[in-house]
């Protein structure tokens, strides 16, 4: 097999999954809620670049590296839930209550930025980001056709913040393009 078809294909099934990995807390038999603070933390996306740099297998690689920016691209949508009450918020549990709405904001905000520089640290050239921006497109398309929903209190009374729904696809799609994009740039920049 062609060994960009075999990239390609490998960064997909770790987009697909990177979409999922946060909602496992629905699963009936885990002892955690939804929106835990386990299922999208900060700590998964630097866990996942750890052992990439550590592991000598080309496939994992391209696994996480198509991973890491569609688990980033899950917790920024988890960022704008149509309410933030109930569980919009970031779940402590086993601990009781869930963080308040602008901290779990901030939570989900750093778990999308820890995600973007570990992605930002394994891109090496161009191709690979091309790659990755491809599939990104494509599952920022699927996936922002179920998602909708707004800025959490006290944000939320900013006038030009009141909805992401607003915000055209098309320009989503391209925003998802650029930010992928935008190591390579700054590591051409940097040689």
């Amino acid at each position: 097999m062609n060994e960009t078809i075999l990239h390609v294909i490998l960064c997909g099934i770790g987009g697909a999954v990177g979409l999922t990995a946060a909602d496992i807390d629905l699963a009936p038999p885990l002892p955690i809620r939804h929106r835990s603070a386990w299922t999208h933390s900060p700590v998964i996306p630097a866990l996942l670049w750890w052992w990439t740099s550590h592991s000598t297998n080309e496939n994992v690689y391209w696994l996480v590296i198509g991973f890491l920016p569609a688990f980033g691209l899950h917790v920024v949508y988890d960022m704008f839930p149509e309410a933030w009450k109930g569980s919009a918020k970031i779940s402590l549990h086993p601990l009781p209550g869930r963080l308040p709405a602008l901290l779990s904001f901030l939570y989900l905000g750093c778990s999308m930025l820890v995600a973007l520089v570990a992605l930002s640290l394994m891109i090496e050239d161009a191709r690979t980001a091309l790659i990755v921006a491809g599939i990104m497109i494509i599952l920022t398309g699927v996936y922002s056709r179920r998602e909708t929903g707004g800025w959490p209190p006290p944000l939320n009374k900013i006038g030009l913040l009141r909805k992401v729904g607003d915000v055209p696809p098309l320009v989503m799609y391209w925003a998802t393009a650029m930010v992928i994009a935008m190591p390579v740039v700054t590591l051409d920049i940097l040689r």
